[in-house]
């Protein structure tokens, strides 16, 4: 449902997690050296390692928020059907300059159903305790600018992983480290 995958309906932060394990398990051997993620993507990551524990020696986990967000799936149509939807989440999580524009054009291609998808998979999604079951050495990546919940959310997923580091970047940004 992202970028040059903005034609394929997004589903679910776990729909995307099986099908990046299902591609693993048939391509890679069951098995890679390094897996990241950043957002959605650090949602996913985090359900791939919760999911299959040693599917990588190596994980990085950049600005995942894994903290449920009770806003009822009506309120994210309405937001989503607002002309200043993509420019409300570009200034949420506001990201380097440069990324921001590139943002908004890719979102702007997505269909509907992938934006509500999306957004509700992102606000509802929770880190799982199979995290505490990964035997990865994960990197946990928050910039210093970002929400207080983004901060939130990663310090509680480094508790929850036995070999996680967490990492919180001065002057940075959602998206500042990619």
């Amino acid at each position: 449902g992202h970028g040059e995958s903005h034609d394929q309906p997004f589903i679910s932060i776990e729909d995307s997690a099986e099908k990046i394990i299902e591609y693993i398990e048939e391509e890679c051997g069951k098995h890679v050296r390094y897996i990241a993620g950043f957002s959605v993507g650090a949602q996913i990551t985090s359900e791939i390692l919760s999911t299959c524990p040693d599917i990588t020696e190596n994980a990085a986990i950049e600005s995942g928020c894994e903290i449920y967000v009770p806003i009822p799936k009506f309120a994210i149509e309405y937001l989503i059907r607002n002309k200043y939807y993509f420019q409300f989440l570009a200034d949420i999580c506001p990201l380097p300059e440069k990324m921001n524009q590139k943002f908004i054009e890719n979102y702007e291609k997505m269909s509907f159903q992938s934006l509500v998808n999306t957004a509700s998979s992102n606000l509802y999604h929770r880190a799982k305790s199979g995290l505490k079951n990964s035997d990865a050495n994960v990197l946990i990546i928050v910039g210093d600018d970002e929400p207080w919940v983004m901060h939130i959310a990663a310090k509680r997923m480094a508790k929850l992983i036995p070999k996680s580091m967490f990492c919180s970047v001065k002057n940075t940004k959602h998206g500042g480290m990619s």
